[in-house]
């Protein structure tokens, strides 16, 4: 089957709001997962023989309320929350077991544990090769631990030799739920994200490392390979990560946090250059949203409806199921200062389906935001 990828055309518009207008517009690009070719075998390298399984998880380092679980729990319930894939996760606890349990002849479960391969090697690492920090093995129908198929058990291993909470359960170095989901997504079956022939659309998957959700060409893939019951949804996540370069960034990290007049616009304090403002989201739903408005705005803290404030950018759209979408805006002019004042602290929002009107699965993560402090010169920048 060919590949084919639609992008559509998207209309923008800059609105002008009391205060600033942007020096340029904002570039906007969306796409479709319903026009992927999720056959080709660069998105996918295997599958799961059954995708409801129970992880049993060490209880000694991940006993049940600790810190260390709860990362565990999180990273499961970003997949059980999937719609229309027929696959479930259940966690159980179970005693910390040595490589010759984890990775049995003919093993019966799935296993996630610490692991010192330093004197001992396992189904899939040399001893002595100690320089990973999480493993993922898989157990094939066909030939075992090497062999081929679909995958009928697995074991994740954290290195204990690159982590003190193996010994120490106060340290908190343990596997976070980033990582957990990134290595449970190989388990699945899903490729780096690089490795895309669509990657130069500018994908963002949770294999790509750090991402904190599964986005939505993680959950069209997982419905694709494992396809259960037609879900009928609407969920726009606004992300809390941004693509850069071959990783993420988190949302803070990728907008500013001081900005400082010169002449007629805006700097960013850090780099003394046009402020860049940035967001990413997605439709991980399979009903599109109709008409829709996103805004990215600064505007005074805890008071989304306050009058003074300023509407860096507005989009009114429909967004296409199962879709992605990013936004950069550069630049900030300075019309006027208007009624907001210089050292003080405002908010910078992102925020999705503004006025309600989409009934979505969950409403909660429809914004991202971040304090950003508005300086009289770059002298004032701290």
């Amino acid at each position: 089957m060919s590949r084919v990828v639609c992008l559509f055309a998207v209309r923008f518009f800059l609105i002008t709001v009391i205060v600033w207008t942007p020096v340029a517009p904002a570039a906007a690009e969306q796409l479709s997962t319903s026009s992927i070719d999720w056959d080709d075998d660069r998105h996918s390298y295997w599958q799961l023989e059954d995708g409801t399984f129970t992880l049993h998880v060490c209880k000694d380092h991940f006993p049940p309320g600790s810190k260390a679980r709860d990362e565990i729990d999180t990273a499961v319930k970003w997949y059980n929350r999937v719609q229309g894939a027929a696959f479930d996760i259940s966690v159980a606890g179970t005693a910390h077991k040595s490589i010759s349990e984890l990775y049995e002849k003919r093993p019966d479960r799935n296993y996630f544990d610490y692991v010192d391969n330093g004197s001992e090697k396992t189904a899939c690492k040399d001893a002595g090769a100690t320089d990973w920090t999480m493993s993922y093995c898989n157990y094939f129908d066909t030939f075992g631990w090497s062999g081929l198929g679909d995958i009928k058990f697995f074991t994740i291993a954290a290195n204990s030799r690159s982590r003190s909470h193996d010994t120490n359960p106060s340290a908190d170095d343990y596997p976070k739920a980033s990582e957990i989901a990134q290595t449970l997504a190989y388990v699945f079956g899903i490729t780096s994200t690089i490795l895309w022939p669509d990657s130069d659309q500018g994908y963002v998957s949770t294999v790509q490392g750090n991402l904190d959700l599964l986005s939505t060409y993680d959950q069209a893939l997982l419905r694709h390979f494992y396809p259960g019951p037609p879900p009928y949804s609407r969920d726009l996540v606004v992300s809390p990560r941004i693509r850069k370069g071959s990783s993420t960034i988190s949302w803070e990290e990728a907008n500013p946090d001081q900005l400082f007049p010169d002449g007629e616009e805006f700097y960013d304090c850090a780099t003394g250059i046009a402020p860049v403002f940035r967001a990413t989201w997605f439709n991980t739903g399979t009903l599109s949203t109709g008409g829709n408005f996103m805004r990215m705005r600064i505007g005074p803290k805890g008071d989304e409806s306050a009058p003074d404030k300023v509407t860096l950018w507005t989009k009114i759209a429909s967004v296409p199921a199962s879709s992605q979408e990013s936004m950069t805006l550069t630049g900030l002019r300075k019309d006027a200062v208007g009624s907001l004042e210089f050292g003080m602290t405002y908010r910078l929002t992102f925020k999705l389906d503004v006025t309600d009107i989409v009934a979505e699965t969950r409403e909660s993560d429809n914004v991202q935001g971040k304090d950003i402090i508005l300086r009289s010169s770059r002298a004032n920048c701290h």
